[in-house]
């Protein structure tokens, strides 16, 4: 009796180890717009993205770039803690804040930033405080 039950533990053990493992996976390589944006920007980032209004997603494939662009639902104390970390930016004296054209851009000059990389792939938020946009650029390798 304790052999069949240690059989089957290990076996359910093996079959939800294979699911995270295979869940983990398909964020971690989701890079189009069809499906889990935010969890794949938030794994990539280690930032979370709070609840928003409405998201607004590009993806292309020759470049290897997505952005997706959110109107955060913060309000201004919340979006100034959630800022926090990042810098400010001045627009004029960047090139754009995505490599991609994009319809949806900053309306004004205060923006805040962060980047990194992880698995070779650069991420960078950018928020405009005054809109609550948040744009976010995962360039993969």
């Amino acid at each position: 009796m304790n052999k069949k039950i240690a059989i089957i533990l290990g076996t359910i053990i093996l079959a939800v180890g294979g699911l995270f493992t295979f869940l983990g996976l398909t964020i971690m390589n989701s890079k189009g717009c069809s499906q889990i944006v935010i969890g794949t920007n938030e794994l990539h980032s280690g930032i979370d993205i709070p609840e928003v209004d409405f998201i607004n997603c590009y993806f292309d494939e020759q470049k290897k770039i997505r952005v997706s662009i959110y109107k955060l639902k913060l309000n201004d104390f919340y979006l100034d803690a959630y800022i926090s970390k990042f810098k400010l930016i001045d627009q004029m004296a960047s090139p754009g804040i995505t490599r991609l054209e994009i319809k949806e851009q900053p309306t004004t000059n205060k923006l805040y930033e962060v980047g990194g990389t992880k698995w070779g792939n650069e991420w960078k938020y950018v928020v405009e405080h005054e809109t609550g946009i948040l744009w976010v650029e995962i360039i993969y390798d």
